[in-house]
This record gives C-alpha cells, sequence and structure tokens, in this order.
C-alpha cells in the first residue's frame, strides 16, 4: 500500500462522516483524503433543539462557521500544501422515519452549510478538490452509503 497522505482516504458516514472530516484535518499529514457521507456535521449546533424550531426559525440557529468544529479545523483548511482533499454527500429522500425526516435533513442543510464554507472561505473549488453528491434517492442508512462509496472510490482513486 502507499502510506503517504495524497494516496489514504479516510471514510464515515452519518457520526463517521463526522469523525472522518475530524480525523482528516486534525492529521493532515496522515489522510489527505476524506469521504463524508450524510455527515452529521449538525450535532452539537442542531441536536439539543425542538425540531419544531426549524421549520418557524431557522435562521436563530447557530453557524456551523463558528462551531468548535471548524475552530479546529480552521489552520488545517486555510493550509493549501495540507488541506485534505474533501467529498461530501447526503441524501434527498425524507419520508421513512426519523432517520430520513430530521438527521438526513440536517445532513443536507448542514452538509450545504458546510459546501459554501469551504469555497467562500477556504477556496475550495468544487469538483476538483471538493466534491458534492446531492441522491434524489438517497436516504440516511447503510443501503445507500454502499451505493454511493463506488463514486467516492472512483474519484479518489483516478490517478
Amino acid at each position: 500500500t502507499l502510506r503517504d497522505a495524497d494516496n489514504t482516504l479516510i471514510a464515515g458516514a452519518s457520526h463517521g462522516g463526522l469523525a472522518a472530516f475530524y480525523t482528516a484535518v486534525r492529521h493532515p499529514y496522515h489522510f489527505g483524503q476524506v469521504a463524508a457521507l450524510s455527515p452529521s456535521f449538525w450535532v452539537g449546533l442542531d441536536s439539543a433543539i425542538n425540531v419544531s424550531l426549524l421549520e418557524m426559525a431557522p435562521e436563530f440557529l447557530a453557524s456551523l462557521d463558528t462551531s468548535a468544529l471548524m475552530v479546529v479545523a480552521e489552520e488545517t483548511l486555510k493550509d493549501f500544501h495540507k488541506r485534505p482533499k474533501i467529498y461530501l454527500d447526503w441524501g434527498l429522500i425524507r419520508e421513512g422515519g426519523f432517520h430520513n425526516k430530521f438527521i438526513e435533513e440536517r445532513a443536507t442543510a448542514r452538509g450545504r452549510e458546510m459546501r459554501d464554507l469551504l469555497v467562500k472561505n477556504y477556496g475550495y473549488r468544487e469538483n476538483i478538490d471538493l466534491f458534492i453528491v446531492e441522491d434524489p434517492d438517497g436516504r440516511h442508512g447503510e443501503e445507500s452509503w454502499a451505493e454511493r462509496m463506488e463514486n467516492v472510490l472512483r474519484i479518489f482513486i483516478r490517478k
């Protein structure tokens, strides 16, 4: 195997996606590529609120930009020489219970927010060092993530 960061991918889904992103930005010399599928960027920001408030006043939610995650990530993301290539995805199916109604909706909202932050604040470029997939048939579950993993591997193994 090739052990350098340019050839090392860390991946995870849901809370594992959050953990993969965190690990990649904390250890950029080990992980040069990260795939976060339906990442839980919302944890700690949206997890303690009443779900009905999201519909009434989403503008009152805390910003991902000022979250503890981004404070930790900032140094790595600003450094063009050590920051990872990033793949983010989420599903757009909202029926089928709490996982799709709330969790995947929050993964979508915070994923879009993360995409915008990475482009605007850190100079990431879509389809170059940032890859975004919104799966119209995707759900918050292993079957959907498994279907999308082939795409992840195609993106990062294309040398």
